[in-house]
């Protein structure tokens, strides 16, 4: 009984804490329980769910359909474009009508319109080529799209070395699914990630090294945007090339056409993006923009694979602005993911005009 009552007294004494950080720093929580396990796809959105997200930086709605995908449920007679990527093409932080792939349609239904698009969002967060890859072969391929541009970003490169640890594949070595060991652990991450002591608490570990590990391939979450990254990271590049090349094979074999293309993070736009504590935490050179060479070897990638490359970066730096990216998370504001979508659709008028 006395057990129970220690027990009882540390819960509510937790709980008053809690409470008592969130009035005094007038906290907000972000709420991110949008995700589920998946024993194929490591994870998935919760279809047919609108949550609220709430940061220090945003209060958004986000709308999930049922199919899974955030964005409208695809439509009959229609071009349609899909998007495939990680938090960047999901929309992390902004509002369902504020997403990469809504904005890219109201572009290029307004840049053609004698003909009417549809983009869909195939985007979940931490998603990489591997995870998009099978996501594309088993449910997204059968929304008969007739592009597909898968839209990159540097945590790729380590993402992919961490699902390999959870990669099965067939006998002839293409993957079959990408296992969760984790599932029970990540729901109760999704529950103490809404606690303001939880998330200071990360936020100092973080800050003093923990989990980060400066070129560590798997959990140097920067590592895919550092000079000479081929050469820190050379299985993660390897397998964002492969599992790009299996998607192309998919994408052709469904009479489609895949494109390639990137997200600049702030540090490759804006050289007082980062104040120096956390450049010199990321071990990022102070006061520069820096990190370009990722561009180029995503470039070297495409050619190989024969796709075309959209490369954002030039438009980006013409166009620079601090309300591009949000300061402290990073992800693209609603106007960054507007500049994405009108590169992105310039390029798409090119080359569907060329290909009639």
């Amino acid at each position: 009984m006395r057990g129970v009552m220690i027990c009882v007294s540390l819960l509510l004494a937790v709980v008053s804490v809690e409470i008592g950080a969130r009035i005094w720093t007038n906290s907000q929580y972000h709420d991110a329980l949008v995700l589920i396990p998946d024993i194929a796809l490591h994870h998935r959105l919760i279809p047919d769910i609108t949550r609220t997200t709430v940061s220090a930086e945003w209060n958004r709605t986000v709308s999930i359909n049922k199919l899974g995908m955030r964005g409208e449920l695809p439509r009959s007679n229609v071009r349609t474009v899909l998007l495939l990527g990680d938090s960047f093409v999901y929309g992390w932080g902004v509002s369902d009508d504020e997403t990469i792939p809504v904005l890219l349609e109201k572009r290029l239904n307004e840049i053609m319109p004698d003909e009417e698009f549809q983009v869909l969002n195939g985007g979940v967060p931490s998603y990489s080529p591997v995870l998009s890859n099978l996501q594309y072969k088993t449910t997204l391929r059968y929304l008969n799209p007739d592009i597909v541009i898968y839209v990159f970003d540097m945590s790729d490169v380590s993402d992919e070395v961490r699902y390999r640890e959870f990669l099965i594949k067939d006998r002839y070595g293409d993957p079959v699914r990408v296992t969760n060991p984790y599932a029970m652990h990540q729901a109760l991450m999704s529950i103490l990630g809404r606690s303001y002591i939880y998330q200071q608490l990360m936020r100092l570990l973080t800050r003093n090294g923990y989990p980060h590990e400066l070129h560590n391939e798997k959990n140097d979450h920067w590592i895919g945007m550092r000079d000479n990254t081929e050469a820190l990271a050379p299985n993660g590049w390897a397998s964002v090339q492969e599992n790009l090349r299996l998607l192309r094979d998919y994408v052709r074999e469904d009479g489609a056409e895949m494109l390639l293309t990137v997200v600049p993070r702030s540090p490759q736009v804006d050289p007082e993006y980062l104040n120096k504590n956390d450049r010199d935490h990321f071990g990022f050179p102070a006061a520069s923009v820096c990190c370009g060479e990722m561009f180029n070897v995503l470039g070297g990638i495409a050619s190989e694979l024969g796709i075309r490359y959209i490369n954002p970066l030039n438009f980006f730096l013409e166009n620079k602005s601090r309300s591009l990216f949000y300061y402290y998370d990073g992800h693209l504001t609603n106007k960054g993911n507007s500049l994405m979508a009108e590169y992105m659709s310039h390029v798409l008028f090119e080359e569907i005009a060329t290909s009639e």
